[in-house]
């Protein structure tokens, strides 16, 4: 690595099924255009540094003490073109190596970076990598997965296992290089939260939107491309584990009742895949997405009342709703619900002024509202120069600039 790279990622956000798939069901998960960037800068301090202002962590490790960890990945048969799950030797070795809890979210965001620093390495390079996140973190939005498919997109190219960016503002990868980077992502998402489904980076890696039932290929929904959504950070915490053993419990107090109401939701993501299928096959006209718009719409409406009816909405959920029925939006929870975060639907032409009224009116309750596209690109690589230019920085774009640069014109250059 001689030169700066620039990545960056999308969030995620469930757009139907939650609850339901854990019954089986099909979940539509989809990317938003709330981004995860990473700067990587070639050093020659003979250290490699990870500095995550979103999470409060900084450290950096001398070359010659991550030797032993790369020993034992390469004993235990690693190899940067087949990634497999850290060894509890190699994650022993990374934890005695932290300047915080490794059990820790920073401590486990730390072990997931030196791990596939480990792994995509072939020699050990001094590097300092500077992570930025537009999208809230621990709201449900995929930000855990943002940064492991950064971090892996980052270092595969930075080791030049992949392509970087050449021309025009960012680049895209073959589908084989897209798929190890996703493969990559996939292993830091372990490191990160153990036992994950996998569609969270799948999401992040290859952006649009992607089915999900357990026991089956995750499948992209071609034609599910920038719709444009308000998200609602409630700032309430969440705890799925609780609202999926709650749901659980309403199943063997009710069970006819809820199945019918699983079906429900199978049927609401089943009516959506059929809605885009549609889209794609049309002349996409500007009649043909305002069908699209509607159907949404009222899938989302549907899908949200089926989700009260199992007890995993809030009240402040609800009120998010309520203020967007002012505006005739409809709104749902996304993710386990019990608080988190709402999705609104934006159709392309509401009018800028009712959006700002609208997040107004959401601020004044003590919420956080961006408005982004859902279904926007997964994982890519920028054009430095171009990047340089957006954030108006000179030749040298270190990460003291890019700790206090106004990332959003790189984020729109990718919608």
């Amino acid at each position: 690595m001689n030169e700066p790279i620039v990545v960056s990622a999308p969030g995620k956000a469930i757009i139907f099924g939650e609850h339901a798939v854990v019954y089986g069901k099909t979940a539509i998960a989809a990317s938003v255009g709330l981004r995860t960037f990473a700067l990587l800068n070639p050093t020659r301090d003979g250290k490699v540094a990870l500095v995550f202002s979103d999470i409060g962590f900084q450290q950096s490790w001398a070359l010659q003490d991550l030797e032993p960890a790369k020993k034992l990945f390469v004993r235990d048969g690693g190899s940067f073109s087949h990634p497999t799950p850290i060894s509890d030797a190699v994650r022993d070795q990374l934890a005695s190596l932290l300047s915080v809890d490794p059990a820790s979210s920073q401590g486990r965001a730390a072990i997931a970076f030196l791990y596939l620093y480990i792994g995509i390495s072939d020699a050990l390079i001094s590097a300092e990598v500077t992570i930025r996140s537009l999208l809230p973190v621990g709201a449900g939005l995929g930000s855990s997965a943002s940064f492991s498919a950064c971090v892996a997109a980052g270092l595969l190219v930075a080791f030049n296992r992949i392509p970087n960016s050449s021309s025009g503002t960012h680049s895209a990868w073959s589908t084989n290089e897209t798929n190890l980077t996703n493969e990559w992502a996939f292993m830091a998402e372990k490191v990160i939260h153990g036992n994950p489904s996998g569609i969270d980076n799948s999401v992040c890696v290859h952006g649009g939107a992607i089915l999900y039932q357990k026991g089956k290929p995750l499948e992209q929904l071609v034609g599910f491309t920038s719709l444009r959504f308000l998200i609602t950070n409630t700032r309430v915490p969440k705890d799925t584990l609780v609202q999926v053993a709650n749901v659980a419990k309403r199943r063997e107090k009710y069970p006819d009742i809820f199945n019918h109401v699983i079906d429900a939701v199978q049927g609401v993501s089943r009516a959506c895949i059929e809605a885009v299928e549609r889209f794609e096959a049309s002349r996409k006209l500007p009649s043909d997405r305002s069908d699209l718009y509607n159907t949404i719409e009222f899938l989302i409406d549907t899908n949200q009342t089926l989700l009260v009816s199992l007890g995993v909405s809030h009240a402040s959920l609800e009120n998010v709703r309520s203020i967007g029925q002012r505006y005739g939006v409809t709104t749902k929870l996304t993710g386990g619900g019990g608080g988190g975060c709402a999705i609104t639907v934006v159709r392309d032409d509401f009018p800028a002024s009712k959006i700002e009224n609208l997040l107004t009116d959401l601020t004044s309750q003590g919420y956080e509202g961006f408005v982004a596209t859902v279904g926007c690109p997964g994982v890519l690589s920028h054009n430095v120069t171009d990047v340089r230019e957006l954030l108006r920085v000179g030749d040298a774009l270190t990460s003291a600039e890019f700790l206090k640069a106004d990332l959003e014109p790189v984020q729109k250059s990718v919608a």
